[in-house]
């Protein structure tokens, strides 16, 4: 018994001991519960207070709170969203903390749509659009669950819909279904989205930009938008303005009055000086592109760029003005000033069209050529290959420079360009020619190698088939300089000529029946 009682004594310590061990560990578990909270707590405050104060976020602030994402209610999240998007120009580690911020996020947005209204689900796909770096598809699940109402925008505030827009657009979430969603949900109701000025993501440049991004041009309601642009062209901020012609330019949409109204706004010295120099340089691009026709607007444009440092421009706003001097037809000091500082200083950073625009200015000037023009330029193109390869509307503008880079350099050396160029990109070409390019293409392309002087067979066997396939797209002049190149290189397959023969005998008797 004595023993018994031993061990039941021994068994209610233990008991103690256990319920004792139990209790300090809640303790502590409440105490981390309630540090992390407090951790939460603290991190969400600095946030919020910054957001408040509008001030810019710093990337240690951005990632303190990326930390205790998980744990944020819907608006908090907004919230948080909201104040890291202005963070959005200010610096490599910023980005970094911003990115951080979306992955952290996701999971738990995907995981509490449920718990999100629609106003807070287009609130915080603008935040996120703003705030992850440009165009990377960032947090889908939500993009996907707001894709999934488009048949219900129609019933949505017409403001929320031009958010939602602006949102998919900048997150490269859109497709040609929400376009045209959006389209006939604002349509009659445009006016209305615009009526809460001041509102965050909320800008006239939203939808016509949102369009050209998609390259989806509906006519009826860019004209029914561009009138309202037109009414309200005098209050619209300069930069909102400046992009809404740029995206009119860019979908190639005349928008006359709109134009003549942003002529009238900015139309001396003084007003002009409130579009900044990259805007403006878009400006220029957008009013030649669309063929706006007004010497003294034009002028005062050119005299303002010509005032700016050109080391303040980006090197796509010098292309914009460079191409807009040249379609304009400004005056040769301007445009020769303007090539020249590019040509000295920008070509390590353009991308291939731009190199053609270049190329293309010089081959018509060769005297006014720089000596090492040439040089940087092939080795510019050299070193883009990689990324031309990797980006299909790159490849479309490489027949034009090859046989411009061919002009240039017998202009200013009297000589055919290296041979390493056209080597490196003959296996992209090849494929292209068999798969996409035109039949002008075809023909500049196959010009080009014969100008080099470089031997290939192969290319010139692919460029002969695809030409007989696609030569209804060919004008005289295609056809002109297919048959001299091809006759040049002694290529000596009788079925290409005959190819051809056949061609120009259907246009002759499609003439006559139209005649």
């Amino acid at each position: 018994k004595l023993q018994f009682l031993y061990l039941i004594g021994w068994m209610a310590r233990a008991a103690v001991i256990m319920l004792r061990g139990c209790s300090a560990a809640a303790r502590l578990q409440v105490r981390w519960v309630s540090s992390k909270q407090d951790d939460r707590a603290a991190a969400f405050a600095a946030v919020r207070e910054a957001h408040q104060q509008n001030q810019i976020l710093g990337a240690a602030q951005v990632k303190a709170v990326a930390d205790h994402a998980a744990a944020l209610m819907p608006r908090e999240m907004i919230v948080v969203f909201e104040a890291a998007s202005k963070s959005v120009n200010a610096g490599p580690e910023a980005v970094a903390a911003r990115r951080e911020l979306v992955a952290a996020a996701e999971p738990s947005v995907a995981a509490s749509l449920s718990q999100y209204t629609d106003t807070q689900m287009i609130s915080l796909a603008a935040a996120v659009a703003h705030t992850a770096p440009d165009g990377s598809r960032p947090m889908a699940p939500l993009f996907r669950e707001l894709g999934r109402q488009a048949a219900q925008w129609r019933r949505w505030p017409a403001g929320n819909v031009l958010t939602a827009v602006g949102a998919f657009a900048r997150a490269a979430h859109s497709s040609a279904e929400l376009h045209d969603a959006a389209v006939q949900a604002l349509q009659g109701r445009v006016s209305k989205a615009f009526a809460a000025e001041g509102k965050r993501y909320r800008s006239y440049s939203i939808l016509p930009t949102a369009f050209a991004r998609a390259r989806f041009a509906p006519a009826a309601f860019l004209d029914e938008f561009a009138a309202l642009c037109t009414e309200r062209a005098g209050v619209i901020r300069p930069d909102d303005i400046v992009e809404v012609v740029h995206a009119y330019a860019q979908l190639t949409h005349a928008a006359p009055a709109l134009c003549k109204a942003v002529a009238g706004r900015f139309a001396d010295p003084k007003s002009i000086k409130r579009i900044n120099p990259p805007e403006l340089a878009r400006l220029y691009w957008s009013f030649s592109t669309l063929s706006v026709h007004d010497r003294e607007f034009t002028n005062v444009m050119t005299q303002a760029l010509n005032n700016v440092k050109r080391t303040e421009l980006p090197v796509d706003a010098v292309m914009k003005a460079f191409r807009g001097m040249i379609i304009s037809q400004a005056d040769e000091l301007s445009v020769n000033s303007l090539a020249h500082h590019i040509a000295m200083t920008a070509v390590p950073s353009l991308g291939p069209a731009d190199l053609r625009c270049l190329a293309a200015f010089y081959a018509e000037r060769p005297l006014a050529a720089p000596r090492a023009l040439c040089t940087s330029v092939t080795q510019r193109l050299l070193d883009s290959v990689p990324a031309i390869d990797a980006m299909p509307h790159d490849e479309s503008v490489l027949p034009a420079l090859l046989w411009d880079l061919c002009r240039l350099q017998r202009g200013v050396a009297s000589e055919a360009p290296p041979a390493a160029v056209f080597e490196a990109v003959l296996p992209v070409v090849t494929r292209h020619a068999r798969q996409h390019y035109t039949a002008p293409e075809l023909a500049t392309l196959a010009a080009a190698y014969a100008a080099a002087k470089v031997p290939a067979p192969g290319l010139f066997a692919v460029v002969a088939d695809a030409f007989l396939k696609r030569a209804d797209q060919a004008d005289a002049g295609t056809f002109r300089l297919a048959l001299a190149t091809f006759d040049e290189i002694g290529y000596d397959t009788p079925a290409f000529f005959d190819g051809v023969a056949a061609a120009l005998r259907r246009r002759v008797r499609e003439a006559e029946r139209r005649c």
